[in-house]
């Protein structure tokens, strides 16, 4: 049986000088499986892999109880580094956000809260713009006249209750 037990680890080709400090803290994850079955999730470590084979530094640096616990110290790692020229990372520092992998994790729930105003204004703008632009919105914007009441409504509204569906349809 795999116990769940997040990590930290260290990979790296010494004769490239170049190295890759993550964590891993997915259901289910085992240092064990570390360079055996999991390989990292970073497209920049399997093409340098491709590139120059093996990596001849594979270590677990450090075990957690929790993913909050693993991905709070990986981000202070990665923001402490200095030579990041050595690294295959490419963000260094603190993470805006955990994502929660599974509703069964027990670190659910403990990590930073988000509220309403983490949103930049750009990104609102580019929001709002993206669903005003949507063919969806720009049909229920589109207004009709029933012919057989008269009233004014968006298209969606028309056909479920007007046209041929209409109370004053006399046809019916």
């Amino acid at each position: 049986m795999n116990i769940y037990t997040p990590y930290t680890y260290l990979i790296g080709w010494s004769a490239q000088n170049k190295y890759y400090y993550g964590a891993k803290w997915a259901k289910n994850c085992n240092p064990k499986d570390l360079w055996v079955t999991y390989f990292t999730s970073s497209i920049h470590v399997k093409q340098f892999r491709e590139q120059y084979g093996e990596p001849d530094v594979v270590q677990v640096r450090k075990c957690f109880k929790t993913k909050t616990e693993a991905h709070e110290w990986e981000a202070k790692v990665l923001s402490r580094i200095q030579n990041k020229q050595l690294f295959l990372n490419r963000i260094f520092g603190k993470f805006t956000s955990l994502p929660n992998r599974y509703p069964g994790d027990p670190s659910s729930g403990k990590g930073k809260k988000r509220n309403k105003y983490d949103k930049s204004e750009k990104m609102m703008t580019h929001l709002n713009d993206v669903h005003q632009s949507h063919p969806i919105n720009q049909i229920a914007k589109t207004l009709l006249k029933c012919p057989h009441c008269g009233k004014i409504t968006n298209l969606p509204n028309a056909k479920r209750h007007h046209f041929d569906r209409c109370k004053e349809n006399k046809s019916f």
